[in-house]
Order: C-alpha cells, then sequence, then structure tokens
C-alpha cells in the first residue's frame, strides 16, 4: 500500500476526535478501525494518496542490491506485455495493477540472478508495503531470483526427436520388419534352358537377395528406386519369347515357387528346392523349358 506525506498529519486529527468518543469506563484510547491486504506487485493508494499525488510513481529495474540500475544489456524489464525503455515504468493513483515480468539476455552466466523493483522517487510517497521509506536514493517495492539455465532451443530439440524417431523406425524397418513382409530368394542361383525347336535360350542369373525374378518380354512398369531400397530388388529378364510373363519367388529352407498365372503348365509342383530341376511349357505354342535350382 502506498500512503501520502499528508497522512501523517490526518492520523494526528484523527487521534483527538477518536479519543473524545470513548467511555470514561474504558481506559483504552479508541485509535479506530483499518483494513489491509496483500500488495505485492499491486498498486494501490490510500484515499489521502489519491487525493494528494499529482503525478506518477516512478519505478526501474535494480540490481539485487539496490545500488544501481540493471542495463538493458543485462535483462529487459516488461511491463504488462510491452518492453520498457531504460527498465523504467511509472503507475498513477488509478492503476490498480500491473504486470510485470523480466527477460534475461543470453550473454549473462547460468545460475541466479536477484533483482528489485525500486521506487526511484520515494518523497512522494510516506510508505510503501506498510514500510516507512526515507526521502531520497531508492525504495525497494519487491525483489525476485530469476534462475538463467541454458536449454537446447525448442526447434532444435523437437527435430533432434523427430530425427532419432526416424532413424529408429528405418533401422527396425531394414534390419527386422522388411524381411518380415518382403522375404527374399534364398538361393544362389537359377539356371533356365530351352528345350526341343526353341533351344538356344540358356539364362543363369543370381537371384540371391532378390525378392522377385520376372521373366517378361517389355520394360514398361518397373521397379522404382524407393520401391527397391524399402522392399528390395527386383530383377527382370527381358527376353522376346516371354509374351507371357511368369515370375519366381521366394519359398522356404534354400528353395522357390514358380508363378505362371496359369499361361505355363508345370511337370511337377511349382517349389522346387535346391539341385531340383522342373520343367515348364508354355500353353500357346508348346514350348518346353527346364528350370534348375543351383
Amino acid at each position: 500500500m502506498f500512503t501520502s506525506s499528508r497522512s501523517v498529519a490526518m492520523s494526528m486529527l484523527a487521534m483527538s476526535f477518536l479519543a473524545s468518543s470513548c467511555t470514561e469506563e474504558s481506559k483504552t484510547v479508541c485509535w479506530g478501525e483499518t483494513e489491509w491486504y496483500s500488495d505485492f506487485l499491486f498498486f494501490d493508494f490510500n484515499d489521502d494518496a489519491k487525493q494528494m499525488l499529482n503525478e506518477e510513481v516512478p519505478f526501474a529495474l535494480y540490481d539485487g542490491d539496490c545500488s544501481q540500475p540493471v542495463p538493458e544489456k543485462e535483462a529487459r524489464l516488461i511491463v504488462d506485455g510491452e518492453e520498457c525503455p531504460d527498465n523504467k515504468f511509472s503507475v498513477g493513483k488509478t492503476t490498480e495493477s500491473v504486470s510485470v515480468g523480466i527477460v534475461l539476455n543470453r550473454d549473462i552466466p547460468d545460475g541466479g540472478h536477484k533483482y528489485v523493483l525500486a521506487l526511484t522517487k520515494p518523497s512522494l510517497l510516506n510508505r510503501l508495503n506498510n514500510d516507512e521509506v526515507g526521502k531520497t536514493g531508492v525504495a525497494c517495492a519487491a525483489s525476485f531470483v530469476v534462475n538463467k539455465k541454458q536449454v537446447m532451443n525448442p526447434l532444435a530439440f523437437g527435430l533432434m526427436v523427430f530425427g532419432l524417431v526416424v532413424l529408429a523406425a528405418l533401422l527396425v524397418w531394414f534390419v527386422v520388419l522388411r524381411r518380415l513382409f518382403y522375404p527374399v530368394i534364398s538361393v544362389k542361383r537359377i539356371e533356365v534352358l530351352s528345350q526341343g525347336a526353341e533351344s538356344g535360350y540358356c539364362k543363369t542369373p543370381n537371384v540371391g537377395g532378390k525378392r522377385r525374378v520376372v521373366f517378361r518380354k517389355s520394360n514398361a512398369g518397373e521397379q522404382g528406386a524407393l520401391s527397391r531400397l524399402f522392399t528390395g530388388e527386383i530383377l527382370y529378364l527381358h527376353d522376346a519369347r516371354w509374351e507371357d510373363e511368369w515370375e519366381i519367388v521366394p519359398g522356404r529352407r534354400k528353395s522357390i515357387r514358380v508363378l505362371t498365372r496359369s499361361k505355363y503348365l508345370l511337370g511337377g509342383a511349382s517349389t522346387i528346392k535346391q539341385g531340383q530341376t522342373q520343367s515348364m511349357t508354355h500353353v500357346s505354342d508348346g514350348a518346353r523349358y527346364t528350370i534348375k535350382v543351383c
């Protein structure tokens, strides 16, 4: 609470009037009643102050010893959301409250820093927060400690966390999940030979580690780079004789499976184990081939 200098004289007059109103039975002098309330960082003036105060009350940000003002290069005072020039602001007798904040500059060292919100013209008031103030120098209105701790930039921290999550997900995908969703051929090589009138065709591609091997006529619609990276490589073998496409996919335990889409007839099971040979006949023209797993 802020009290003007006039309140001392008014108190003396009030004492004489109140004392005359007491009964003779009471030996105690009646001083009247007073009300109190918390006024930490809330600016309330009593009736005398409101009548006598004709100018605003100035405040400034001081160091912990209240010996010198705090320069803006160290900290900046924010009042009601606005930065205060030279870390100074004023309140009038009609001011009920203000919101005070402080922003520390990044160059000051980490740790606790004590500051004081000081009344720079104490001659305007007689009392401040129920304490008498002098007529010269400055008077402490409130003191507080600000702890400065350097932390990582939130944007950089968020990007780092996001990067780590993506990296972990990719690691899990390539090491564990990709083989579960997209198994690869476990045999090293196959041999495809033409028979009879169609003899002369012989291919022995290395198929180990491939997701699929596709025999087709054209090279349209082949696998893209991202698909190859995330799902595994598909090997394409082109020849004019493969008007009807067929392919080889992984089987269990050193074996392959032949998928003909009903365009070719197999001489046995579609699964061929390592060391075995299987015949295949084209339905349309009767061309015959043998498939051997090496």
